[in-house]
């Protein structure tokens, strides 16, 4: 599934913060940066050095926007198990209550639950991971959505559910998680873009042969200005199979044509 901001603007108020905050708060915009323009090792390179600064500055704010920058710069490049490691880390920092009270602020809660996400979606990459458990890990995000006042972020963790009954084979569960994801989606809040939303539920409609409403779901990401354009590709892809399983060979020639101008 798709990639989210790990850490958006710093949390706090307006007072001037020391240099050193300043030059970790360049070097993950910096990684940031490099991440978009598939630079990776830039971005991996920046990263750890933003983590290593906020680790001698002692800021647990700061650390896990660090942590979580570093993390999306290894899930990028593929690195799905140095990304599960550092959703690892964040995750023992919410529960560590030497760091727990610091990270209670909007923005850290906002990097914790993406870490959920993305520990799962680093998890399943790994051919010996038990679905079964990963689905017992999203249970235990949902619960600390709810306990934080936050079971309004639940989209992202519906998403990574969807994908793991698809995995299971149980694609009733799976569509049904995925269009209450998208049912739910809200601008701005941790989880996946409305695109990728848009696009899992067209792609289990295609596999249960409901092609007509597939379609509608798939066009729906290519006629938005703001999809990225992996997700475009990514509809693209759904849409020529959807033609090709409905009988449309032509049409299933022009969205995989379309695919790879993109």
């Amino acid at each position: 599934t798709g990639a989210a901001s790990p850490g958006g603007p710093p949390p706090g108020g307006g007072g001037r913060r020391p240099a050193g905050h300043a030059a970790v708060e360049l070097l993950i915009t910096e990684s940031r940066t490099a991440t978009e323009e598939s630079r990776y090792r830039t971005a991996q390179d920046a990263a750890d050095r933003a983590v290593a600064g906020a680790e001698q500055l002692g800021d647990a704010v700061l650390l896990v926007r660090a942590i979580a920058q570093q993390q999306l710069a290894l899930r990028m490049a593929g690195d799905y198990t140095g990304a599960l490691v550092c959703c690892t880390r964040i995750l023992a920092m919410a529960e560590d209550p030497a760091t727990r009270e610091a990270l209670s602020s909007e923005a850290a809660a906002a990097t914790i639950a993406r870490a959920y996400m993305y520990w799962v979606t680093s998890a399943r990459t790994d051919a010996r991971a038990d679905l079964r458990e990963l689905l017992a890990m999203l249970d235990t995000a949902e619960r600390w959505l709810i306990s934080t006042g936050h079971g309004h972020w639940r989209p992202g963790v519906l998403s990574e559910r969807s994908d793991i009954h698809r995995a299971l084979g149980d694609r009733e569960q799976a569509l049904a998680c995925a269009q209450e994801a998208l049912a739910r989606y809200a601008p701005g809040t941790p989880g996946f873009s409305l695109s990728v939303y848009r696009w899992s539920v067209g792609r289990l409609l295609s596999e249960a042969g409901r092609h007509q409403e597939a379609e509608g779901y798939l066009q729906a990401v290519l006629d938005d200005p703001d999809s990225p354009r992996l997700d475009q590709v990514t509809a693209n892809v759904w849409l020529a199979y959807n033609a090709v399983d409905n009988g449309r060979p032509a049409d299933a020639a022009r969205a995989a044509a379309g695919a790879v101008e993109l």
